[in-house]
């Protein structure tokens, strides 16, 4: 792990949510940690929850925050784009979405040339220039994320090569397993080989990029 952004791959089920949360337990017991931002799209009874990890405090809205800061603050999943502006608003910031496929699909992905005040998608900023990014106060600051989908095909091809560790679980699509094949995340011949590997996988069975 480290600064920058991880991106953790794998169909339903995969375990990258299980993952995530024990590098995010990880990394927030550490003694200079960042301030973790995280996405909760909803939990299972019996599963291990967010709740579990020390410190976590629970807001309604991202304005709550201001209110009584926490350096592990969770949000309901509707609106994970306000959670990555938060992130970015006050840096030195990790931002933590299991799901980022509601994030990338709910706005504007660039600012459009003719209306450049609008700006990119606050993900978009996190992973493209999160490493020297201004926050609210005008200091530059590194945020980072740990951010998962399970359909790697859908990533915005401007993310190539931009992230630190990508972790590749269990995929069974030929999409899915073309584009994992092309930015070079797991070694195989070809895209068929690699969808043979990776739908392969058992739960909880990760690749790691780079090796």
């Amino acid at each position: 792990m480290g600064s920058g952004v991880t991106l953790y791959l794998g169909a339903p089920g995969a375990g990258k949510s299980f993952l995530m949360r024990e590098h995010v337990a990880k990394l927030a017991a550490l003694p200079d940690a960042p301030v973790f931002f995280i996405v909760n799209h909803g939990e299972k009874p019996g599963e291990p929850s967010w709740a579990d990890l020390p410190g976590a405090d629970f807001f309604s809205t991202t304005a709550e925050w201001w209110g009584r800061p926490s350096a592990v603050a969770v949000f309901p999943g509707d609106n994970p784009l306000a959670v990555a502006r938060l992130t970015l608003d006050v840096g030195t910031a990790v931002l933590v979405d299991d799901e980022i496929d509601l994030a990338l699909g709910s706005c504007r992905w660039r600012a459009r040339p003719d209306h450049p005040e609008d700006g990119d998608s606050p993900l978009r900023t996190i992973v493209k220039r999160g490493r020297h990014a201004r926050n609210k106060a005008g200091y530059v600051t590194e945020v980072g994320a740990l951010i998962a989908t399970h359909r790697p095909a859908n990533l915005p091809t401007d993310l190539s090569g931009l992230f630190s560790r990508v972790y590749v679980g269990r995929l069974v699509s030929f999409n899915d397993a073309d584009r994992v094949y092309r930015e070079g995340w797991i070694s195989a011949p070809n895209a068929a080989a690699a969808k043979a590997q990776l739908e392969a996988f058992e739960p909880g069975a990760f690749s790691v990029w780079p090796i």
